[in-house]
């Protein structure tokens, strides 16, 4: 398991509470925010938000760990790892509020997990990210971290109601202890 808290320059990033439920459902009711996420097309509502964030508390961080992005212990975003292979591949996934895009805090943020489950789990030798083909600010976040783009999955996602294709990148064990190291 991941820790509970991991601090970083501008932010912490910590488990999930329920406290955090209305500061959630505000920012996700821009439509911007699930532009390039994964779901149906509208945005979930207020009870959907509370389940949503009940079910991140309950994780164990066996198979998952999930964490709120917070600035000023109020959530912006929030990032999830999730394990497969045996522990050997992890998914990453992070959403930050329309209202503080370009300004490097998923960038900041994707660097901090990644630094950390490289860390803690020995097991674990690659994080994937899978991102629609327009969210442009996704793609530079993930190079900046040192991901590396390795094709297209074509109708891999369902956004907003339609089946979009989503582009694949990837940070090996080995690239991230040569840009750390």
């Amino acid at each position: 398991m991941l820790p509970d808290v991991i601090e970083t320059t501008r932010m912490v990033i910590r488990r999930w509470r329920f406290s955090d439920v209305p500061e959630v459902f505000a920012y996700w009711q821009d439509p911007k925010i699930s532009l390039y996420l994964e779901g149906p097309a509208e945005p979930p509502s207020e009870s959907d938000t509370s389940m949503i964030i009940a079910r991140h508390i309950l994780t164990d961080g066996e198979e998952r760990d999930v964490w709120a992005i917070t600035i000023d212990d109020r959530a912006i975003g929030g990032m999830l790892l999730n394990y497969t292979k045996g522990h050997r591949v992890a998914e990453i996934n992070y959403h930050i509020k329309k209202a503080l895009w370009g300004q490097g805090l998923a960038t900041e943020a994707i660097s901090a997990v990644v630094g950390v489950a490289f860390k803690s789990r020995e097991s674990l030798q690659r994080i994937e990210a899978t991102v629609h083909p327009m969210n442009i600010g996704s793609f530079r976040a993930l190079r900046r971290v040192g991901f590396s783009h390795e094709g297209t999955l074509r109708s891999n996602a369902l956004v907003r109601g339609e089946v979009s294709n989503e582009e694949i990148y990837s940070i090996l064990r080995t690239d991230w202890n040569k840009r750390s190291g």
